[in-house]
């Protein structure tokens, strides 16, 4: 286990396959991507219930859960053997980035936090979702397109500056896990959720 062993706080949601999405078979994908959407609901009543913030599914609803989330989260020492994967994994790669990412990597997020960020980040996929019916829940199994194959995603936004316009794609757990580390470096803000979204409303079709 690649995190320090500490008192978890948190309703955790267990998923109900215990690999790596990246292994799953269509089959597995389309089950997990159904069994996604059916814990959407009940995972906002409950970070609405733990938070004590009215999401109401509104984009300003995110500044004050995002305010909540800083207050709660927790940053820890790496684990020696999540280091020693991460330098396992990199061992090909250039020195230069190699360094600077054994760097970056000496500090992690709790598990009790990243159970939480991926509790906000089904809240904001359901955000986007209502706010436009041009923006739809999809996934997609192809492996060697990017890393978010088999992963529940929002699809409908697109980039207008090609043409035709480039069809993009927000995972939104990985992109409130990216506001997220600004808790390393102290330059995280409460309005960072709520910026991250702004940007991303631009490029839903008008």
């Amino acid at each position: 286990m690649f995190w320090q062993k500490k008192e978890i706080k948190y309703d955790i949601l267990i998923p109900p396959f215990n690999k790596n999405t990246q292994e799953f078979s269509a089959e597995e994908a389309k089950e997990y991507f159904n069994w996604y959407m059916s814990q959407i609901p009940k995972r906002i009543k409950y970070l609405s219930k733990i938070s004590e913030c009215n999401l109401d599914m509104s984009f300003d609803s995110l500044v004050g859960l995002w305010r909540w989330f800083l207050k709660t989260a927790e940053i820890e020492r790496t684990p020696k053997e999540r280091l020693d994967s991460i330098r396992e994994e990199l061992k090909h790669k250039p020195k230069s980035f190699v360094e600077h990412i054994n760097s970056e990597s000496k500090e992690q997020l709790s598990l009790q936090t990243e159970y939480i960020l991926r509790d906000i980040g089904m809240y904001v996929g359901q955000v986007f979702v209502e706010y436009s019916k041009k923006i739809i829940w999809a996934y997609h199994t192809d492996a060697d397109k990017d890393s978010f194959a088999n992963i529940p995603l929002l699809q409908g936004f697109e980039d207008s500056e090609y043409t035709p316009a480039f069809p993009m794609e927000f995972e939104p757990i990985h992109m409130v896990r990216v506001q997220a580390s600004n808790l390393f470096d102290c330059t995280q803000n409460q309005n960072d959720l709520f910026n991250l979204c702004q940007k991303w409303i631009v490029l839903i079709p008008k």
